[in-house]
């Protein structure tokens, strides 16, 4: 019951969170402002933790179906998987090129921990 749930309803919503990483080519991020390079960051965050547990709960649903026999349900839950991770990927290195950014222009690590929790 509990894996019904967690397929029907808390998959599709944990997905329609997670928003596309968008990249920016490094020169024009370069010129942006301090404000525009963090909301970037911020966003870019939530936007990796939501694609990092899209991944990992279809990581789990893709051994459940593999355990019950069913190569069909897997291979759909991997593909689903490999997307996941793939945009999680994006969204981890625009946020390091984000981050390097900011560490040019003398803003510190935890002053940017501190404005995007």
């Amino acid at each position: 019951m509990k894996l019904l749930l967690a397929i029907f309803l808390i998959l599709p919503i944990a997905s329609s969170m997670a928003g596309e990483c968008l990249k920016v080519e490094y020169q024009e991020m370069k010129e942006w402002s301090e404000d525009q390079l963090l909301k970037k960051f911020c966003e870019d965050k939530k936007d990796f933790a939501n694609h990092e547990a899209v991944a990992s709960f279809n990581e789990k649903i893709a051994g459940t179906y593999k355990t019950m026999g069913d190569t069909q349900g897997a291979s759909r839950s991997w593909e689903k998987w490999s997307a996941a991770s793939d945009s999680a990927k994006i969204c981890k290195n625009e946020m390091d090129r984000a981050a390097r950014i900011l560490s040019q222009k003398n803003i510190d690590e935890a002053s940017i921990k501190a404005r995007c929790p």
